[in-house]
C-alpha cells in the first residue's frame, strides 16, 4: 500500500468516528401526577458525566430535548411533589426515547410544636 492509500483510508476511518460520535437522539416524555393529571412548569434536569440540560415541561405536561447519543440521569422537580430521580436512560443514536413520569405527592410536614417554657 501506498503512503498516500494509507492516509485516505486514515482520513475516512477519522470522519466516521466523528460522524458515529456526534449522532443526536431526543428524550420525550410526559410529568404526571398518580392521577394522570398533567403537570406543568416541572424542572427536568438531564445529564451524564459530558452533558447537562435543565429545561421545564410545558402548559400540558410535554417535554422535548435533542442531545447527544448516550446514558442520561432524568431528575424533575415541582414543588408540592417528591423529587423523581431515573439514574439511567438510554438514548440510542438517531432514536428518540419516551418516558411517561409520574409524581407523588410530597407528604405534609410535621407541625411544629411549641412548649412553653
Amino acid at each position: 500500500m501506498s503512503g498516500r492509500r494509507i492516509i485516505l483510508i486514515l482520513l475516512q476511518v477519522g470522519v466516521t468516528c466523528l460522524a458515529t460520535g456526534n449522532e443526536q437522539s431526543r428524550i420525550v416524555g410526559l410529568v404526571l401526577d398518580r392521577n394522570d393529571s398533567r403537570i406543568a412548569r416541572a424542572v427536568i434536569t438531564i445529564k451524564n458525566a459530558e452533558f447537562i440540560r435543565r429545561l421545564r415541561s410545558d402548559p400540558e405536561g410535554n417535554f422535548e430535548v435533542e442531545l447527544p447519543a448516550g446514558s442520561y440521569e432524568i431528575k424533575v422537580e415541582q414543588p408540592g411533589f417528591k423529587t423523581f430521580k431515573l439514574p439511567s436512560l438510554h438514548a440510542g443514536a438517531g432514536a428518540t426515547a419516551r418516558i411517561n413520569i409520574h409524581l407523588e405527592v410530597e407528604s405534609p410536614r410535621q407541625p411544629l410544636k411549641i412548649r412553653p417554657a
